[in-house]
């Protein structure tokens, strides 16, 4: 397993976490790096996920469902205006 760290916004991480070509992208505010990295890479996205709800940590995931690398859910608000209920999406 491995861990790479992508920088957004003056204080924050986004991280994929990946095994093989298997990913899962945590806070994705860094969203088209994470993708760029992972197309390089050859990894799947196949999950996105939140630390918590907060806009800052949140604010990649609808950009997230707009890219092709992502197949299978995101778990989390799709708009960082809402605090919605965590949800499945596919």
């Amino acid at each position: 397993m491995r861990i790479e760290q992508f920088r957004y916004g003056t204080d924050n991480l986004a991280y994929l976490v990946f095994s093989g070509t298997s990913g899962v992208a945590i806070d994705p505010g860094a969203a088209d790096e994470m993708v760029r990295f992972a197309r390089e890479h050859d990894i799947s996205i196949d999950q996105v996920t939140n630390t918590h709800l907060h806009p800052d940590h949140t604010c990649g995931n609808a950009e997230m469902l707009e890219k092709p690398a992502p197949s299978t859910w995101i778990a989390g608000p799709f708009r960082t205006t809402t605090f919605s209920p965590w949800t499945t999406r596919h």
